[in-house]
């Protein structure tokens, strides 16, 4: 039996553990587990994300009370051992496939459609959409917008999507972005009514500023 002055113990299994999407998470979830007086362990699982699998080792599952799972953050056997011991788990994310559990997820589909609707209702049309489509919420945001497209309408034009590696920006996506008009780079992570940036930039990148200038010219 849990002792009463023994803290509430919780792993959180997380791909990464920095930048503007992973960190904020976790700089919430700290802050939360503090409050209530709970221990947190972060587990990352994997190294270069997203295209490793997750590390399989089930690291701190035997000692902790509860799991927090941040998108892929563990793999199908690890899920397996987790369910096994009957703790509680939380998906942030994503839906894991192996295991019964609460998943926290936003509502990819009706934000990117009204998004993508106000767009072409303000006038735009060459709509360009710029994503890692191998991550579950934006596979959901893609199909939004092409039936944001579709409910207007407009034609959904493939040369107008840019299929990247990852979820990250990048200096070779330069060129593409800043030809057109209105571009939609996923994660979504400010509301600005005509450009959606990405989680980072790399140093000196100033994406925003060169859209601006290229609009004016």
């Amino acid at each position: 039996m849990k002792s009463q002055t023994q803290p509430y113990r919780i792993a959180v299994f997380t791909p990464h553990i920095d930048g503007e999407y992973f960190g904020k998470i976790l700089s919430t979830i700290s802050v939360e587990a503090q409050t209530r007086g709970s221990q947190l362990t972060i587990i990352q699982t994997q190294i270069n994300h997203p295209h490793d699998e997750p590390n399989e080792h089930p690291v701190f599952i035997d000692q902790c009370d509860a799991c927090i799972v941040i998108l892929d953050g563990i793999g199908s056997s690890t899920a397996q051992l987790i369910a096994q011991t009957g703790k509680p788990v939380v998906s942030i994310g994503h839906v894991q496939p192996d295991i019964d559990c609460h998943s926290i997820l936003i509502d990819n589909t009706g934000g990117m459609k009204e998004a993508v609707l106000h767009l072409i209702d303000h006038g735009h049309r060459e709509i360009v959409f710029v994503a890692f489509t191998h991550q579950q919420d934006q596979m959901e945001r893609f199909q939004a917008y092409k039936e944001a497209l579709a409910e207007r309408g407009i034609p959904y034009n493939p040369k107008l999507v840019c299929y990247v590696s990852d979820n990250l920006q990048g200096e070779e996506r330069r060129p593409y972005l800043c030809s057109w008009r209105v571009v939609f780079t996923l994660p979504l992570s400010q509301p600005v009514q005509t450009v959606m940036p990405s989680d980072s930039y790399p140093p000196g990148m100033n994406i925003m500023q060169e859209l601006a200038e290229n609009w004016r010219s």
